[in-house]
């Protein structure tokens, strides 16, 4: 476990106090899904489904794009 959360620590931004910046705010967002209504989700482009599984992944898995 510790060395995923290691590695997500390494992704772009390139500096650790915006990469940890970064990683708050990807998990205080997916918090944010679990207290939005089936109106909100869908405005944004989801299904409560898949605002359920987007909000139960951990701050270590971020999107492959932030990977460097």
């Amino acid at each position: 476990m510790i060395q995923n959360v290691s590695s997500a620590l390494r992704f772009s931004p390139s500096n650790q106090s915006n990469s940890l910046f970064s990683l708050i705010s990807l998990w205080k967002s997916r918090r944010a899904l679990t207290k939005m209504d089936e109106y909100m989700l869908r405005d944004i482009g989801l299904t409560p489904e898949k605002a359920s599984v987007e909000s139960k992944r951990g701050f270590w898995d971020v999107p492959c794009n932030w990977r460097g």
